[in-house]
């Protein structure tokens, strides 16, 4: 801290843990020894002949080079000078770099679904007590289980299940009462373009829920696995006993057919 004369304000210049300096007025009360120098200007340190040199006395600054801590904040607001930070390094050695430039981006973790199969989206009673689907009971021979992995092919040799539009070869799976859980469908050898059709089941066969025109994302082929289209569902609803699943390609073969692989885990899968 530099000795200021008398007749001048004194300040502590320090930087706070963000980098900012600030300039504090503290009161020092002069000596006599300080007031006989201030009186006498044979007596002044530093230079023989400071008026000639035209340099300060040593230890003694220019008022002008003094700012106030408001005079300071509006001079930083209105500089173009990036702001910085103070560290101490691995050696003890402090020092300052600015401050990155970043703007964080808050992102969205809500899931979204495909479609869900939650009790306030159940089909009418109508259609829920038709004739469909008790035929199919002897084909629910695969099960879905938490954590679990299944698959099946769909072809031409399939089950066919009978839709509005004619009979469609399908896949037909059972699955856990899952309370609240997330069901994947992924289905490989099949284009870009294609669509998936599910149907929930009771356990008397009943149709309960129907998801149509299920496009889902379309995951291209790496060195570590083929192309597939994904969907995903969410199953809210103990009653869910059965699950219909078949897809819509124009592009299909329906002779070599396509494969659905079902799993239940975390969105991340």
């Amino acid at each position: 801290m530099a000795l200021p004369s008398l007749a001048e304000p004194s300040y502590y210049t320090w930087v706070d843990a963000q980098g900012v300096i600030h300039n504090t007025a503290i009161d020092v009360k002069p000596t006599p020894e300080d007031a006989a120098n201030e009186n006498d200007p044979s007596k002044d340190s530093g230079s023989e002949n400071p008026g000639e040199t035209g340099l300060k006395p040593e230890g003694v600054i220019a008022e002008e080079n003094f700012k106030t801590e408001e005079e300071f904040q509006q001079e930083l607001k209105s500089s173009n000078d990036k702001p910085f930070y103070t560290y101490t390094d691995v050696d003890g050695t402090i020092r300052n770099s600015p401050k990155p430039e970043f703007e964080l981006e808050f992102v969205a973790t809500e899931i979204v679904y495909d479609a869900v199969f939650a009790p306030p989206f159940r089909l009418p009673a109508n259609i829920t007590q038709g004739v469909c689907c008790g035929e199919y009971k002897k084909n629910f021979v695969k099960k879905l289980q938490r954590h679990s992995l299944i698959g099946q092919k769909v072809n031409n040799a399939s089950q066919l299940y009978k839709t509005q539009g004619g009979f469609q070869p399908a896949a037909f799976f059972e699955i856990e009462n899952f309370e609240k859980e997330i069901v994947f469908i992924k289905g490989f050898q099949l284009s870009q373009q294609a669509t998936f059709e599910v149907i929930a089941l009771n356990k008397l066969y009943q149709p309960i829920y129907l998801a149509s025109d299920l496009k889902g994302l379309f995951i291209e082929q790496t060195w570590k696995d083929l192309a597939y289209n994904k969907i995903m569902l969410e199953v809210s609803d103990v009653d869910i006993k059965y699950l219909i699943i078949f897809a819509v390609d124009e592009e299909l073969n329906r002779d070599r057919g396509y494969t659905l692989s079902l799993s239940q885990g975390k969105a991340s899968d």
